[in-house]
Protein backbone atom coordinates (compact mmCIF):
# COMPACT_ATOMS: atom_id res chain seq x y z
CA UNK A 1 0.00 0.00 0.00
CA UNK A 2 2.60 2.47 1.10
CA UNK A 3 4.56 2.07 -2.75
CA UNK A 4 1.28 2.40 -3.88
CA UNK A 5 0.30 5.69 -2.05
CA UNK A 6 4.28 6.82 -3.10
CA UNK A 7 3.14 6.00 -7.34
CA UNK A 8 -0.20 7.90 -6.70
CA UNK A 9 2.04 11.09 -5.46
CA UNK A 10 4.43 10.83 -8.16
CA UNK A 11 2.11 10.55 -10.87
CA UNK A 12 -0.15 13.54 -9.63
CA UNK A 13 3.60 15.44 -9.43
CA UNK A 14 4.42 14.54 -12.95
CA UNK A 15 1.39 15.26 -14.28
CA UNK A 16 1.08 19.04 -12.39
CA UNK A 17 4.78 19.18 -13.93
CA UNK A 18 3.54 18.43 -17.07
CA UNK A 19 0.71 20.97 -17.40
CA UNK A 20 3.19 23.14 -15.74
CA UNK A 21 5.45 22.52 -18.58
CA UNK A 22 2.65 22.85 -21.51
CA UNK A 23 1.66 25.98 -19.87
CA UNK A 24 5.11 27.38 -20.20
CA UNK A 25 5.35 26.10 -23.77
CA UNK A 26 2.19 27.85 -24.67
CA UNK A 27 3.49 31.39 -23.31
CA UNK A 28 6.60 31.18 -25.12
CA UNK A 29 5.22 30.52 -28.48
CA UNK A 30 2.88 32.93 -28.08
CA UNK A 31 5.27 35.48 -27.13
CA UNK A 32 7.50 33.80 -30.05
CA UNK A 33 4.00 34.46 -32.35
CA UNK A 34 3.86 38.15 -31.04
CA UNK A 35 7.69 38.36 -31.81
CA UNK A 36 7.86 37.51 -35.04
CA UNK A 37 4.21 39.60 -35.87
CA UNK A 38 5.17 42.88 -34.71
CA UNK A 39 8.82 43.13 -35.89
CA UNK A 40 7.73 41.63 -39.28
CA UNK A 41 5.04 44.60 -39.51
CA UNK A 42 8.07 46.84 -38.56
CA UNK A 43 10.26 46.37 -41.08
CA UNK A 44 7.01 45.94 -43.59
CA UNK A 45 6.52 49.43 -42.68
CA UNK A 46 9.91 50.57 -42.83
CA UNK A 47 10.73 49.22 -46.15
CA UNK A 48 6.79 50.87 -47.36
CA UNK A 49 8.67 54.38 -46.25
CA UNK A 50 11.83 53.54 -47.48
CA UNK A 51 10.80 52.70 -51.00
CA UNK A 52 7.59 54.12 -51.56
CA UNK A 53 7.41 55.86 -54.93
CA UNK A 54 8.88 59.30 -55.92
CA UNK A 55 6.56 60.78 -58.30
CA UNK A 56 9.09 63.31 -58.93
CA UNK A 57 12.05 65.01 -58.25
CA UNK A 58 11.96 68.28 -55.82
CA UNK A 59 11.75 70.86 -57.74
CA UNK A 60 13.34 73.48 -55.46
CA UNK A 61 16.90 71.89 -54.50
CA UNK A 62 19.89 73.71 -55.59
CA UNK A 63 20.72 71.00 -57.80
CA UNK A 64 20.52 71.97 -61.76
CA UNK A 65 17.81 70.30 -63.43
CA UNK A 66 17.48 69.56 -67.17
CA UNK A 67 16.17 72.66 -68.00
CA UNK A 68 19.42 74.56 -67.52
CA UNK A 69 20.93 72.35 -69.99
CA UNK A 70 18.38 71.59 -72.81
CA UNK A 71 19.94 74.12 -75.02
CA UNK A 72 22.93 72.20 -75.65
CA UNK A 73 22.60 68.41 -74.67
CA UNK A 74 19.67 66.84 -76.35
CA UNK A 75 18.61 63.33 -75.00
CA UNK A 76 16.20 61.00 -76.57
CA UNK A 77 13.56 59.01 -74.29
CA UNK A 78 13.73 55.39 -74.09
CA UNK A 79 11.31 52.91 -72.58
CA UNK A 80 11.81 49.32 -71.43
CA UNK A 81 10.56 46.20 -69.22
CA UNK A 82 12.23 45.23 -66.15
CA UNK A 83 9.92 42.48 -65.13
CA UNK A 84 6.08 44.25 -65.07
CA UNK A 85 7.00 47.54 -64.86
CA UNK A 86 8.09 50.14 -67.88
CA UNK A 87 11.20 52.06 -66.81
CA UNK A 88 11.70 56.08 -68.29
CA UNK A 89 15.24 56.27 -69.41
CA UNK A 90 17.05 59.07 -71.52
CA UNK A 91 20.30 58.80 -74.00
CA UNK A 92 22.47 61.64 -73.97
CA UNK A 93 25.05 62.08 -76.55
CA UNK A 94 23.71 60.10 -79.27
CA UNK A 95 26.29 60.99 -81.56
CA UNK A 96 29.03 59.45 -79.15
CA UNK A 97 30.68 56.03 -79.33
CA UNK A 98 31.30 54.97 -75.75
CA UNK A 99 28.66 53.84 -73.95
CA UNK A 100 28.23 55.02 -70.39
CA UNK A 101 24.77 53.42 -68.28
CA UNK A 102 24.86 55.23 -65.47
CA UNK A 103 22.93 53.85 -62.11
CA UNK A 104 21.24 56.90 -59.72
CA UNK A 105 21.06 56.38 -55.72
CA UNK A 106 18.20 56.42 -54.01
CA UNK A 107 15.34 58.98 -52.90
CA UNK A 108 16.35 60.93 -56.62
CA UNK A 109 16.59 59.99 -60.36
CA UNK A 110 19.34 60.61 -63.24
CA UNK A 111 18.31 64.67 -63.26
CA UNK A 112 20.37 65.23 -60.13
CA UNK A 113 23.67 64.28 -61.86
CA UNK A 114 23.76 65.95 -64.69
CA UNK A 115 26.96 67.61 -63.83
CA UNK A 116 28.55 64.38 -64.38
CA UNK A 117 26.59 63.51 -67.17
CA UNK A 118 27.42 66.30 -69.52
CA UNK A 119 30.95 66.22 -68.19
CA UNK A 120 31.00 62.56 -69.64
CA UNK A 121 29.06 63.65 -72.84
CA UNK A 122 31.85 66.34 -73.65
CA UNK A 123 34.59 63.74 -73.02
CA UNK A 124 33.08 61.26 -75.86
CA UNK A 125 30.77 59.41 -73.83
CA UNK A 126 26.96 58.65 -74.91
CA UNK A 127 25.16 58.40 -71.74
CA UNK A 128 22.90 55.72 -71.27
CA UNK A 129 20.57 56.41 -68.03
CA UNK A 130 17.26 55.59 -66.53
CA UNK A 131 14.65 55.94 -62.99
CA UNK A 132 14.35 52.84 -61.38
CA UNK A 133 10.82 51.45 -60.85
CA UNK A 134 8.13 53.69 -59.03
CA UNK A 135 10.55 56.77 -60.02
CA UNK A 136 9.57 59.30 -61.78
CA UNK A 137 7.99 58.46 -64.85
CA UNK A 138 8.68 54.76 -64.60
CA UNK A 139 5.91 52.50 -63.39
CA UNK A 140 5.88 50.46 -60.36
CA UNK A 141 3.80 50.74 -56.73
CA UNK A 142 6.93 51.17 -54.72
CA UNK A 143 10.68 50.32 -55.50
CA UNK A 144 10.34 47.49 -53.15
CA UNK A 145 13.79 47.28 -51.94
CA UNK A 146 17.59 48.25 -52.60
CA UNK A 147 17.80 44.76 -54.95
CA UNK A 148 15.58 46.04 -56.79
CA UNK A 149 18.52 48.57 -58.06
CA UNK A 150 20.65 45.35 -60.12
CA UNK A 151 17.20 44.00 -61.23
CA UNK A 152 16.64 47.09 -63.04
CA UNK A 153 20.08 47.64 -64.41
CA UNK A 154 19.96 43.95 -65.17
CA UNK A 155 16.57 44.52 -67.57
CA UNK A 156 19.07 48.23 -68.63
CA UNK A 157 21.50 45.95 -69.94
CA UNK A 158 19.08 43.14 -71.28
CA UNK A 159 17.20 45.96 -73.29
CA UNK A 160 20.76 47.56 -74.32
CA UNK A 161 22.37 44.08 -75.58
CA UNK A 162 18.97 43.36 -77.66
CA UNK A 163 19.21 46.91 -79.84
CA UNK A 164 21.11 46.36 -82.82
CA UNK A 165 23.10 50.10 -82.39
CA UNK A 166 23.90 50.32 -78.56
CA UNK A 167 25.20 46.50 -78.55
CA UNK A 168 28.15 47.53 -80.63
CA UNK A 169 29.42 49.90 -78.61
CA UNK A 170 31.94 49.41 -75.64
CA UNK A 171 30.07 49.77 -72.06
CA UNK A 172 30.93 51.10 -69.12
CA UNK A 173 29.13 51.41 -65.96
CA UNK A 174 29.06 54.11 -63.62
CA UNK A 175 26.51 54.31 -60.23
CA UNK A 176 26.04 56.13 -57.01
CA UNK A 177 24.75 54.75 -53.71
CA UNK A 178 22.36 52.88 -54.09
CA UNK A 179 23.11 52.72 -58.13
CA UNK A 180 26.87 51.83 -57.07
CA UNK A 181 25.71 48.59 -55.35
CA UNK A 182 23.74 47.92 -58.55
CA UNK A 183 26.79 48.26 -60.87
CA UNK A 184 28.22 46.19 -58.63
CA UNK A 185 26.45 43.88 -58.23
CA UNK A 186 24.50 43.36 -61.49
CA UNK A 187 27.46 41.34 -63.00
CA UNK A 188 26.56 38.68 -61.04
CA UNK A 189 24.15 37.91 -63.71
CA UNK A 190 26.89 37.53 -66.02
CA UNK A 191 27.00 40.23 -67.96
CA UNK A 192 30.35 41.83 -70.10
CA UNK A 193 31.76 45.60 -69.53
CA UNK A 194 34.55 47.35 -70.31
CA UNK A 195 34.78 49.10 -66.82
CA UNK A 196 33.07 49.83 -63.47
CA UNK A 197 33.15 52.88 -61.58
CA UNK A 198 31.51 52.91 -57.79
CA UNK A 199 30.49 56.03 -56.28
CA UNK A 200 29.69 56.00 -52.94
CA UNK A 201 28.71 52.42 -53.28
CA UNK A 202 27.31 49.84 -50.42
CA UNK A 203 28.30 45.92 -50.57
CA UNK A 204 25.20 44.09 -49.35
CA UNK A 205 21.32 44.71 -49.07
CA UNK A 206 21.17 42.95 -45.99
CA UNK A 207 23.76 44.68 -44.00
CA UNK A 208 23.43 48.02 -44.76
CA UNK A 209 19.31 47.85 -44.12
CA UNK A 210 20.58 46.08 -40.63
CA UNK A 211 23.49 49.00 -40.24
CA UNK A 212 20.51 51.56 -40.66
CA UNK A 213 17.98 49.95 -38.14
CA UNK A 214 20.78 49.72 -35.50
CA UNK A 215 21.49 53.73 -35.80
CA UNK A 216 18.00 54.70 -35.79
CA UNK A 217 16.69 52.16 -33.46
CA UNK A 218 19.53 50.71 -31.19
CA UNK A 219 21.30 47.44 -31.50
CA UNK A 220 19.16 45.64 -29.13
CA UNK A 221 16.19 46.09 -31.75
CA UNK A 222 18.29 45.78 -34.64
CA UNK A 223 19.15 42.60 -33.03
CA UNK A 224 15.33 41.83 -32.73
CA UNK A 225 14.60 42.65 -36.25
CA UNK A 226 17.57 40.67 -38.05
CA UNK A 227 15.41 37.58 -38.63
CA UNK A 228 12.54 39.59 -40.17
CA UNK A 229 14.82 41.39 -42.53
CA UNK A 230 15.62 38.64 -43.73
CA UNK A 231 12.08 37.14 -44.42
CA UNK A 232 11.05 40.04 -46.00
CA UNK A 233 14.58 39.79 -48.53
CA UNK A 234 13.36 36.43 -49.03
CA UNK A 235 10.06 37.38 -50.28
CA UNK A 236 10.73 40.06 -52.24
CA UNK A 237 13.73 38.75 -54.04
CA UNK A 238 13.53 35.05 -53.73
CA UNK A 239 17.07 33.64 -54.82
CA UNK A 240 18.55 37.13 -55.02
CA UNK A 241 18.12 38.22 -51.78
CA UNK A 242 21.44 38.63 -50.58
CA UNK A 243 22.76 39.78 -53.77
CA UNK A 244 26.61 41.45 -52.65
CA UNK A 245 28.77 43.83 -54.53
CA UNK A 246 31.71 42.40 -54.13
CA UNK A 247 30.56 39.09 -55.33
CA UNK A 248 30.07 40.63 -58.76
CA UNK A 249 33.25 42.40 -58.69
CA UNK A 250 35.02 38.66 -57.90
CA UNK A 251 32.92 37.00 -61.01
CA UNK A 252 33.55 39.90 -63.43
CA UNK A 253 36.57 40.42 -65.97
CA UNK A 254 35.84 44.18 -66.06
CA UNK A 255 38.15 46.98 -64.34
CA UNK A 256 37.13 48.66 -61.48
CA UNK A 257 37.08 52.25 -60.31
CA UNK A 258 36.24 52.23 -56.34
CA UNK A 259 35.74 55.63 -55.30
CA UNK A 260 34.37 56.51 -51.25
CA UNK A 261 34.35 58.88 -49.15
CA UNK A 262 35.89 58.92 -45.64
CA UNK A 263 33.26 60.67 -43.34
CA UNK A 264 30.39 59.31 -45.40
CA UNK A 265 28.24 58.77 -42.53
CA UNK A 266 25.46 57.11 -44.83
CA UNK A 267 27.30 54.26 -46.13
CA UNK A 268 30.32 53.82 -43.24
CA UNK A 269 33.71 53.94 -45.14
CA UNK A 270 35.11 51.24 -42.53
CA UNK A 271 31.85 49.32 -42.46
CA UNK A 272 29.22 49.01 -44.62
CA UNK A 273 31.16 50.27 -47.80
CA UNK A 274 32.12 48.04 -50.82
CA UNK A 275 36.03 49.79 -49.97
CA UNK A 276 35.92 48.18 -46.81
CA UNK A 277 35.69 44.60 -48.55
CA UNK A 278 39.33 44.84 -50.04
CA UNK A 279 40.35 42.08 -47.90
CA UNK A 280 37.70 40.02 -50.05
CA UNK A 281 37.90 41.36 -53.36
CA UNK A 282 40.15 38.63 -55.45
CA UNK A 283 39.48 41.13 -58.80
CA UNK A 284 43.13 42.09 -59.57
CA UNK A 285 41.81 44.87 -62.28
CA UNK A 286 40.87 47.15 -59.10
CA UNK A 287 41.72 50.89 -57.90
CA UNK A 288 40.35 52.75 -55.05
CA UNK A 289 40.10 56.38 -54.20
CA UNK A 290 39.23 58.10 -51.16
CA UNK A 291 37.97 61.24 -50.96
CA UNK A 292 39.41 62.85 -47.58
CA UNK A 293 39.43 66.70 -48.55
CA UNK A 294 37.06 68.51 -46.70
CA UNK A 295 34.50 69.74 -47.17
CA UNK A 296 33.41 67.91 -50.24
CA UNK A 297 34.30 63.56 -47.98
CA UNK A 298 30.71 63.50 -47.18
CA UNK A 299 27.73 60.65 -49.15
CA UNK A 300 27.83 62.78 -52.16
CA UNK A 301 29.08 66.83 -51.93
CA UNK A 302 32.20 65.32 -54.19
CA UNK A 303 30.45 65.54 -57.28
CA UNK A 304 30.82 69.74 -56.78
CA UNK A 305 34.29 71.47 -56.23
CA UNK A 306 34.95 72.59 -52.73
CA UNK A 307 34.05 76.44 -53.71
CA UNK A 308 30.63 75.32 -54.68
CA UNK A 309 30.18 72.72 -51.86
CA UNK A 310 30.91 76.02 -49.54
CA UNK A 311 28.74 78.10 -50.77
CA UNK A 312 26.13 75.53 -51.15
CA UNK A 313 26.57 74.58 -47.25
CA UNK A 314 26.64 78.21 -46.69
CA UNK A 315 23.48 78.82 -47.77
CA UNK A 316 21.86 76.04 -46.05
CA UNK A 317 23.60 76.70 -43.07
CA UNK A 318 21.78 80.73 -42.89
CA UNK A 319 18.69 79.53 -43.98
CA UNK A 320 18.21 76.93 -40.98
CA UNK A 321 19.08 79.60 -39.24
CA UNK A 322 15.82 81.68 -40.09
CA UNK A 323 14.22 79.10 -39.86
CA UNK A 324 15.14 78.16 -35.83
CA UNK A 325 14.83 82.00 -35.41
CA UNK A 326 11.48 82.07 -36.75
CA UNK A 327 10.46 78.76 -34.21
CA UNK A 328 10.23 76.19 -37.65
CA UNK A 329 11.17 72.87 -37.53
CA UNK A 330 12.15 72.24 -41.13
CA UNK A 331 12.38 74.29 -44.36
CA UNK A 332 9.02 74.48 -46.00
CA UNK A 333 8.65 74.26 -49.70
CA UNK A 334 8.26 77.82 -49.74
CA UNK A 335 11.82 78.47 -48.04
CA UNK A 336 13.19 76.03 -50.22
CA UNK A 337 11.63 77.67 -53.44
CA UNK A 338 13.25 81.21 -51.91
CA UNK A 339 16.28 79.65 -51.39
CA UNK A 340 17.02 78.38 -54.57
CA UNK A 341 15.68 82.06 -56.56
CA UNK A 342 17.84 83.68 -54.46
CA UNK A 343 20.78 81.50 -54.82
CA UNK A 344 23.84 81.54 -57.61
CA UNK A 345 22.74 77.57 -59.32
CA UNK A 346 26.10 77.82 -61.24
CA UNK A 347 27.83 78.27 -58.46
CA UNK A 348 26.31 76.03 -56.06
CA UNK A 349 26.66 73.43 -59.15
CA UNK A 350 30.40 73.50 -60.19
CA UNK A 351 31.89 70.43 -60.77
CA UNK A 352 34.88 68.44 -59.31
CA UNK A 353 36.54 69.02 -62.41
CA UNK A 354 39.24 66.69 -60.87
CA UNK A 355 37.83 63.76 -60.10
CA UNK A 356 35.65 63.57 -63.06
CA UNK A 357 38.59 63.78 -65.10
CA UNK A 358 40.34 60.61 -63.28
CA UNK A 359 36.94 58.95 -63.82
CA UNK A 360 37.43 60.09 -67.35
CA UNK A 361 40.81 59.03 -67.76
CA UNK A 362 40.00 55.37 -66.02
CA UNK A 363 37.49 54.72 -68.57
CA UNK A 364 40.11 55.49 -71.51
CA UNK A 365 42.67 54.23 -70.07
Amino acid sequence: MEIFSKYSQWLLEYEYLEREIRIFMKIIIILLLIYIIISFFIVKMVYSGTFKKQENIDPYTLILHYDYYKEKYDRREVRFKSGKNELLGYIYGLDNKKLVIFAHGIWSGPEEYLGLITYLVDNGFMVFTYNVTSYNGSSGKNARGLVQGPLDLDAALKFIESDDTLCQLPRYLIGHSWGAYSVCSVLNFGHKVEKVVSLSGFNSSIDITLDVAGKNFGNLLKLLLTPAVWFNQLLLFGKNMNLKAVDGINKSSASFLIIHADKDVFIDYEKTSIIAQKSNIINKNINYITIDTEPINDHNSYFCSVAATKYFKELIAKKELEIKENNKKKLSTDDKKKLRESADLPRANEINVELFAKIVEFLNS
